[in-house]
């Protein structure tokens, strides 16, 4: 069993709007157990609990996660439709500019 997992990730490049990062723990005593996920992103910060107390707990914090997940991706999928829309329209601009 594990004591402590402790992951921290920076989300942004070198010098690229400061300190933006991922982190989670999972703590785990052998009774009562848990798991928290962090999200910061300049000066604004969000942490999810996931407690793993019973078996209810567990499987409540694994569907809330895995909700998450379908958001996160379909969050993805959109931004780069807009991206690619966005895309287009500079360059139809830049292209009419140079007419």
């Amino acid at each position: 069993m594990v004591d402590t997992l402790f992951h921290r990730e920076f989300l942004n490049e070198p010098g690229h709007y400061g300190n933006a990062y991922v982190a989670y723990t999972v703590d785990a005593d052998g009774r009562w157990s848990s798991g928290n996920f962090e999200i910061m992103d300049c000066y604004r910060k969000a942490t999810l609990d996931f407690p793993l107390d019973d078996d209810e707990a567990t499987e409540h914090s694994l569907r809330k996660l895995d909700r998450l997940l379908t958001a996160l991706h379909t969050f993805k999928m959109a931004l780069k439709i807009e991206a690619e829309a966005a895309h287009a329209e500079r360059q139809k601009a830049a292209e009419t500019t140079e007419d």
